[in-house]
């Protein structure tokens, strides 16, 4: 019983962060990002996560899966500060809330 329950949590915040990292993949051509390095930070590492969480859901055993997207959503966190092109406060807030999603 327990491991049933395990498992569908796995999955459950494994199908969360697939949503999360398909959002970031179409988000910058939705608010229309005029950053290039915004939007394909984004895009980039959304599909990571995307893939990542893939691989999460279909293989809730691997837990080093959990650990690449833990590091996607620190990289989320800090680009804004290392990277140019986040003058516009929709794609930080974007990203942040995106990458404290997938961190959760």
């Amino acid at each position: 019983m327990d491991q049933e329950l395990e498992l569908r949590d796995i999955r459950s915040i494994a199908g969360l962060s697939f949503l999360v990292g398909a959002w970031l993949m179409v988000s910058p051509w939705i608010f229309g990002y005029s950053s290039g390095t915004a939007r394909w930070n984004q895009f980039a590492f959304g599909a990571a996560v995307v893939v990542f969480s893939a691989v999460r859901y279909i293989f809730p055993s691997q837990a080093w899966v959990s650990w690449t997207n833990a590091i996607t959503s620190f990289w989320l966190l800090v680009s804004p500060f290392i990277l140019p092109g986040y003058m516009e406060t929709s794609a930080y807030w974007n990203q942040t809330m995106a990458a404290l999603l997938v961190s959760s």
